[in-house]
């Protein structure tokens, strides 16, 4: 498939009743940026990691993180849903699949974002999809990207499924460094995070280590500090603020914090970024 969007919603239908892909994209080593940026349809989005990382963006005003581990089996399936509101301030390189659709034509289910593995039938209905895009022209090929559309769906779900029963520890770190991504800016202790989440303290510390080379709170601080960057970049919020917004215990360990993993300190950062 070549890289590009391409809009099929123009194209005549057999099955006018099908949920009508509008366009498919096929994004290698793509890394999203979005600037105050409201989507108008609805997507479905297969990623697939090509290095680890932390993404970084705004949802709707709120921080979110999408922490990409050192699986190299896994990829990433979710939903964005009309309406929402992106602004992007770091991204990871990744390959994207995405389809999109109006949002009366068809409301995607809404999971929270999962992890899966591609199988052989998921690469069949990509082989697929890919032939009904090449030959679109040709009646009954855009009622095949409509229901390879909805098959990788089905695929990525069942898939993910089955991960979650194949990959239990694996899956539990991916979902508490989900629940950090979502709760940096509260108090949080590893300890009870783990156990919430059902590792044992030192199964937890050791995988953590095996597949971040770095400590929980190694990468909890490095959040609270990105979070920290972008506030005083796009607001006029005052230092102690920004401590409250980001977790961080007062307004005099902020300060000491960011200068010793930034080299300057949040007046100093906010300046320099401004000028």
């Amino acid at each position: 498939m070549k890289k590009g969007i391409k809009v099929i919603y123009g194209y005549p239908r057999i099955f006018e009743d099908n949920a009508k892909v509008y366009n498919v994209a096929w994004l290698p080593k793509h890394i999203a940026v979005f600037k105050n940026s409201v989507i108008d349809h609805n997507y479905v989005c297969f990623s697939v990691t090509r290095k680890t990382g932390t993404a970084i963006r705004m949802v709707n005003g709120e921080a979110r993180y999408r922490t990409r581990l050192r699986f190299p089996n896994f990829q990433i399936y979710g939903v964005s849903l009309a309406g929402t509101q992106f602004d992007s301030i770091r991204g990871v390189s990744h390959d994207e699949l995405y389809f999109s659709y109006l949002p009366d034509d068809f409301t995607p289910p809404y999971p929270s974002e999962r992890i899966f593995q591609i199988t052989d039938t998921f690469n069949k209905c990509l082989e697929m999809l890919y032939h009904a895009l090449e030959h679109i022209e040709e009646p009954g090929m855009a009622d095949r990207v409509d229901l390879m559309a909805k098959m990788l769906q089905l695929e990525a779900t069942y898939s993910a499924d089955q991960t979650e029963k194949d990959n239990p520890i694996e899956l539990k770190l991916y979902r508490i460094a989900g629940f950090i991504d979502l709760n940096y800016h509260e108090k949080i202790n590893f300890d009870e995070l783990s156990y919430k989440f059902g590792l044992g303290r030192r199964t937890f510390y050791r995988k953590w280590k095996e597949y971040f080379d770095e400590t929980p709170t190694q990468c909890l601080l490095k959040i609270r500090i990105d979070a920290a960057k972008y506030y005083l970049c796009n607001s006029n919020m005052r230092a102690k603020e920004i401590a409250s917004l980001c977790g961080f215990e007062n307004a005099l360990y902020f300060s000491q914090i960011f200068k010793r993993k930034t080299g300057a300190s949040p007046q100093n950062f906010r300046y320099k970024t401004k000028h």
